[in-house]
C-alpha cells in the first residue's frame, strides 16, 4: 500500500513510501491519487 509521496523539484524524483516494503524513487513528478494507484503530474 502507497501511504505517502514526495516529489524533489531539484532532482526531479517523486519518492513513495509502500509499506511494508520501504521508499522507491520514481522519476518525474508522480503523486498517489488512490491507496495503490498513482499518476503522473503534467509539467
Amino acid at each position: 500500500m502507497i501511504v505517502a509521496d514526495s516529489y524533489d523539484e531539484t532532482r526531479n524524483v517523486s519518492t513513495l513510501t509502500l509499506l511494508p516494503y520501504g521508499n522507491i524513487e520514481i522519476s518525474g513528478n508522480w503523486t498517489k491519487i488512490k491507496d495503490n494507484f498513482i499518476r503522473s503530474i503534467p509539467k
